[in-house]
């Protein structure tokens, strides 16, 4: 099982960009946490005494995976020196401390006493580590999301100490007639537990957690070869011994879990909370171990900064802060220290279902959190919510990751990309859902229900016909704990629901003020996990906002009546709720509801097409507010987020007009032909898009740039110089049958305009031009119409089109003259 955890917990996890020291890292369990860390991407720091053996576990590591960061630094904990060099030295190189795990130990070793005075076993397990982490205090606060890992053992339950018995002395015995081995480590595991719930009530309102773990039982590491005892009783145990990778499980899943983020002061057994022994839960024991602990440590080092408990954080309430038993930890309540707020950053998220394209509305939804996070210096996440398999359409959540970096709304987290808070796919955080699913359960917020479709449809139809409202009956909820068993043992079908109070959640909306919707009224108990193991989008939706530490909520208004739903769900768990804010509904400009099923509403459609990034945005922008000084023309993204201001957001449906878009794409043109750089970009796309149509390309790049010019008041996309209109530019028409159906004038007057354009110079304008063609016309008795007709169909072959002063102007005096006396030869 613990394995099976542990690779879920890593499974598609990047932890590039983090920091971890892994102390005693060169041996057993110690190898397989930096090995798993590193394989992810964190930069590991094995804090050991062994260079040679250190490295010689680092090229083990590097022959798998050759890029795995890893360094040694050297610290020795029987040496407060060296524990005090080795922080120093960390501090000099590293800005921040991602996770500390406190994995070093010795186990059964005789009676002896350190270069600090203090007994082997004490100072080892338990006074240098502790003294460590004071050390490296400041970085762990700096660091957001920052989690300590202590490795102690069930063993802590085997020892005497108490609180009145607690002394130096009785701590760190000065003659072996006062010491016993075995005592000692149990001693030292109980000390690992009792520290870091003292020290979790220290630094958890600065957002780091702190929590203690069992590896497990009978794991077969250097500690178990230490005594005959132990070797004699594991080769007698060898076939329930675990692998070091089973013993590193429970401390992965501590230092990493997205589960656990904000979760401290607890003890984990083989990637479950358990309930440690009463002594390691006794506050004022831990708080005498702290001042005992402190006094040593000064004793030999001088003075050193105490952190006093927090003000804010009553250490005798531990309400809603763990649940005991073989489950996963609960969130509920109390957790001040939420991560993302104790530094106040703003975290807003976009969550997308992979069911096609990108629409304008997504794209809206999209751009908002991502100017949100700009204007606030916060972090912009994506998520893919793709629980309802029903409806995924393949490769929709590459594209959709596609369009956005296409867009400029790259995001500082999700798929791809990795951060703190991953997976960032929720098909990848199914046993997530499941364990917190369990847990409202356990809690009594929420049961099993096993009636089936065929049920439900017939309670509809009954509820439908009698005109009642149409909700679940709750039937369920009333089923004795014997019948639930019963039913559960017997492998009965059954999705979990909640169990909605009778109380209205009433939730602010930013934009549409108080809302209040009785669910338990209008819908009956909803459900949170379906029989397939899938969870609801209201279940997952609630428990990665808080995970992933989002404080800000922007979403379409479609979701509005599903807010007093989470509410409900948010208050079963004792969570606080973020901020929400419901964008306005797009309408058509006939006020019809824009839908998918026209077509024209896909952002890659709009791109396919050859809008641009920035007129799309600009686009968007136009309607439902929600920015300052805004002027009525094309904004770059930068612009946009200068201007963004929330509060002036509305909460009115808004009506998008289409050719608005055309007049900003335009814009856009302009601008890229405008810029010497963009243009010479454009004339390579250009160049493309024409050999795509079948065009041959006589003309060099000069001609192109020249006809991009001409082109910016005629065209709206690149694209549309590659329509029929626009043929004439890279294609001659046929002068065969040009000639044929050429009169006898019309071939003077093509004989006249070829001597006449010979005579020009070649950079004459084009209304220049339309006055010599009108005196050309006058003089030899010509009708002006006949001859500008005359001159399309040889120019273009063309009836209808751009004005043949526009085709003269743009394919120029050598490319009019060539196409004339083309046809004229035949």
């Amino acid at each position: 099982f613990e394995l099976t955890i542990f690779a879920k917990v890593l499974h598609g996890r990047d932890l590039s960009g983090n920091v971890a020291i892994v102390t005693g890292a060169s041996a057993g369990i110690g190898v397989e946490t930096a090995r798993s860390l590193a394989h992810h991407g964190c930069h590991v720091i094995m804090a050991c005494r062994s260079r040679n053996k250190t490295q010689a576990v680092i090229d083990n590591i590097h022959e798998f995976r050759p890029n795995a960061k890893l360094d040694f630094l050297e610290l020795d904990l029987a040496s407060m020196k060296s524990v005090k060099e080795f922080a120093e030295n960390f501090k000099a190189q590293f800005q921040r401390l991602d996770y500390l795990i406190l994995n070093a130990g010795i186990f059964m070793v005789p009676f002896a006493r350190t270069e600090d005075g203090f007994e082997l076993t004490f100072q080892v397990n338990h006074l240098s580590q502790m003294y460590l982490t004071l050390l490296l205090r400041d970085i762990l606060i700096k660091t957001p999301m920052a989690r300590v890992v202590a490795v102690s053992s069930e063993s802590h339950r085997f020892t005497r100490l108490t609180t009145s018995n607690i002394s130096q002395e009785y701590l760190s015995p000065n003659s072996s007639s006062k010491h016993w081995s075995m005592m000692a480590y149990n001693l030292s595991k109980l000390h690992n537990i009792l520290f870091t719930n003292a020290l979790n009530r220290r630094l958890a309102p600065h957002g780091v957690c702190c929590n203690a773990v069992h590896p497990g039982n009978l794991v077969y590491t250097e500690l178990s070869r230490s005594s005959w005892f132990m070797r004699v009783l594991f080769f007698a145990g060898r076939p329930f011994t675990k692998t070091l990778q089973q013993g590193a499980a429970t401390t992965i899943y501590a230092a990493v879990a997205p589960e656990l983020q904000g979760v401290g002061g607890q003890y984990f057994n083989n990637c479950f909370l358990t309930k440690p022994h009463a002594k390691a839960l006794d506050v004022d024991l831990q708080e005498k171990l702290w001042t005992v602990s402190i006094e040593m440590i000064r004793s030999c080092m001088g003075n050193i900064d105490d952190v006093p408990p927090h003000p804010d954080v009553n250490p005798h309430d531990r309400s809603g802060s763990m649940l005991f038993g073989r489950t996963r930890p609960s969130l509920l309540g109390r957790a001040a220290h939420r991560f993302g707020t104790h530094s106040g950053r703003v975290r807003v998220r976009f969550a997308p279902s992979p069911t096609g394209f990108l629409h304008l509305g997504g794209l809206r939804t999209a751009l908002y959190n991502f100017l949100f996070a700009r204007a606030k210096g916060g972090a912009f996440v994506l998520r893919i919510e793709d629980t309802d398999r029903s409806r995924l359409v393949p490769d929709a959540a590459q594209r959709l990751v596609e369009t956005l970096d296409w867009l400029g709304l790259a995001p500082d987290e999700g798929p791809g990309v990795g951060g703190a808070f991953g997976p960032y796919v929720q098909s990848e955080r199914i046993h997530i859902y499941r364990f917190h699913a369990d847990e409202l359960l356990k809690t009594g917020r929420a049961y099993p229900c096993f009636c089936s479709e065929h049920r439900l449809d017939l309670l509809r139809k009954e509820q439908l016909r009698n005109r009642e409202v149409v909700r679940y009956d709750n039937r369920c909820r009333k089923l004795s704990a014997k019948e639930v068993q019963r039913r559960l043992l017997q492998g009965d079908p059954h999705c979990f629901r909640l169990k909605l109070e009778e109380e209205v959640e009433d939730v602010v909306d930013m934009l549409h003020g108080r809302i209040s919707y009785a669910v338990h009224k209008l819908e009956g108990d909803p459900v949170l996990l379906k029989a397939d193991g899938y969870p609801t989008y209201h279940l997952a939706n609630v428990i990665d906002d808080h995970l992933m530490a989002i404080t800000h909520v922007l979403r379409g208004c479609e979701w509005l009546v599903s807010t007093p739903k989470h509410a409900h769900i948010y208050r079963a768990f004792g969570w606080e709720m973020p901020a929400f804010a419901h964008l306005p509904l797009i309408l058509n400009s006939d006020g019809s509801k824009l839908s998918k099923r026209q077509g024209d509403v896909y952002v890659e459609e709009f791109r396919s097409k050859g809008f641009y990034p920035e007129a799309l945005l600009s686009f968007i922008t136009e309607i439902g507010g929600g920015f300052r000084d805004r002027e009525d023309v094309l904004h770059s993204l930068d612009d946009l987020i200068t201007k963004f201001a929330p509060e002036r957001l509305n909460a009115n449906s808004c009506r998008l007009k289409f050719e608005r878009l055309e007049d900003l794409n335009r814009q856009a043109l302009e601008k890229k032909i405008s810029d010497p750089k963009e243009r010479c970009l454009l004339v390579s796309q250009l160049k493309d898009l024409l050999q795509h149509h079948g065009f041959y390309l006589r003309e060099g790049d000069e001609w192109l740039s020249k006809v991009l010019a001409w082109s910016l008041p005629r065209v709206t996309r690149l694209s549309d110089l590659a329509s029929p209109p626009f043929h004439f530019l890279w294609t001659s028409p046929d002068s065969h049958n040009a000639a044929r159906d050429l009169s006898p004038v019309q071939r003077s007057m093509l004989e006249e305009v070829e001597v006449y354009l010979k005579l020009l110079p070649s950079g004459l304008n084009k209304e220049e031009m339309g006055f010599g063609l009108k005196h050309l016309a006058q003089c030899f008795g010509f009708k002006y119409s006949h001859l500008m007709h005359t001159l399309r169909i040889a120019l273009s072959g063309l009836q209808e089109g751009p004005s043949i002063l526009e085709i003269l102007d743009a394919l120029g005096k050598e490319e009019s003259l060539r196409r004339i006396s083309k046809v004229l030869r035949h």
